[in-house]
């Protein structure tokens, strides 16, 4: 260990191999907390070397370049699986129009506006991946392609259901009388009686009280589809960010910044990712679900119950005894999150239907649903805690530059001035 710095480059065997990283390699990379540690290949160190990339932060360049290149394939995999479920997703009236009618022409197309937003995250991933050995300008490629992956959906899902759905095509439905048998509901035998003669949108009293109900139930499924879609953008966006700081302060032990900022976010996160699961839970819950969901919701907390570990100022050594003993029971907790929330799918039914199965008439998710859901939450994990990586790394070094440049008056100013809170916020 060099005195300078307090570190010294993580010694292995596999350093003595002139080989590349191994798959295996990447995916330890990858899920592992401690980026310092990461084993920089000589194929590797070589690349890094000759762009003049210091010893220090070879293992930051290697960690980034294995993540992106497990996130890799989970993300196309995630957009093939985006495109047949958009092509094959029925439209929002469907139960009135068939299953070739209901969008507009600006429908049609806006349906896919999901698929092409996730799109953008690969092109992203392998603009990283052809000159890993850059930073700088390789993360702000990143970065744009991930918001753009982020923003295109959300400005899909805000678009008004006039302009996404044809409702005269829904009216013609409603009168029609062809509604799979809904029509024929409380009529005599000419259907009169029924809902489909009170359908048409412009006809009776009752008639525009139903051709309401039906348009507010295709608002509220279309809710709830673009719910489903944006579910994994909503989970793996706040968990990146957190696992970004937390991958920095592993990097940068002395750097006090990503520990608080993980003790301040970590409740939130926790609360937010209970209300996104408020309404899974009452559609279809029971109480594996919910014992999975409080073990998943538990897990940022760790990060609160161990904050005199993350929020003060380690040395290397330090770090790698106290931050791994905190790091270790939240991969704990989380896998045991996960694996009941697994058992939950598989086993789980809601009123006599399956909640996950082959075919969607027979199941609440079908394989294709969940397996395009499981792949995008993978992927844009990964792409997300990289990215808030890369911003951790600007902002630990924008604050020691402002230490250092702090003027000796501020300087004087400001310990005057926790000196004078300090009686207020130490315990005595």
């Amino acid at each position: 260990m060099t005195a300078s710095t307090g570190w010294s480059p993580p010694s292995t065997s596999a350093t003595a191999s002139g080989r590349g990283a191994s798959a295996w390699t990447h995916l330890k990379r990858a899920i592992d907390w401690d980026v310092a540690d990461v084993v920089v290949t000589p194929r590797e160190t070589r690349k890094l070397s000759a762009r003049g990339v210091e010893p220090r932060l070879q293992p930051l360049f290697a960690w980034r370049r294995s993540c992106m290149l497990v996130a890799l394939p989970f993300l196309l995999v995630g957009v093939v699986l985006s495109f047949i479920e958009a092509k094959d997703r029925p439209s929002p009236t469907s139960f009135a129009t068939g299953d070739s009618g209901g969008y507009t022409s600006f429908g049609k197309l806006w349906s896919y506006a999901p698929s092409v937003g996730l799109l953008f995250a690969p092109i992203g991933v392998l603009a990283v991946l052809f000159t890993w050995t850059e930073i700088r300008r390789t993360s702000w490629a990143l970065t744009a392609c991930w918001a753009l992956s982020i923003l295109i959906p959300l400005a899909a899902a805000l678009v008004p259901l006039h302009y996404v759905v044809d409702l005269h095509a829904l009216s013609s439905g409603l009168g029609s009388g062809d509604l799979g048998g809904l029509g024929d509901l409380g009529g005599g035998d000419d259907g009169s009686g029924g809902l489909g003669g009170l359908g048409g949108l412009g006809g009776a009293g009752g008639g525009d009280t139903v051709g309401n109900a039906f348009v507010l139930a295709t608002r509220i499924g279309l809710a709830i589809n673009f719910a489903t879609i944006l579910l994994p953008v909503v989970v793996s966006v706040p968990g990146g960010v957190v696992k970004g700081a937390a991958r920095i302060k592993s990097m940068f032990p002395a750097a006090s910044l990503p520990g608080w900022f993980l003790v301040a976010v970590a409740p939130f996160y926790s609360l937010f990712m209970v209300v996104v699961f408020v309404l899974l839970d009452q559609l279809i819950g029971n109480a594996l679900l919910v014992l999975g969901v409080a073990l998943l919701a538990f897990t940022p907390w760790l990060y609160v119950i161990y904050r005199k570990v993350y929020t003060r100022r380690l040395s290397g050594a330090e770090a790698r005894v106290e931050l791994s003993r905190a790091s270790r029971v939240g991969g704990y907790v989380l896998v045991a999150g996960v694996i009941v929330v697994g058992i939950f799918l598989m086993t789980a039914e809601v009123a006599g239907t399956k909640v996950l199965g082959s075919h969607s008439d027979s199941a609440i998710f079908t394989y294709l649903q969940v397996g395009r859901t499981l792949t995008e939450v993978i992927g844009r994990a990964l792409t997300t805690t990289v990215v808030f990586s890369m911003i951790f790394v600007n902002m630990v070094f924008a604050e020691w530059r402002s230490q250092i440049t702090m003027s000796d008056a501020a300087r004087a100013e400001h310990d005057a001035e926790m000196r004078t809170l300090q009686r207020y916020v130490e315990a005595h």
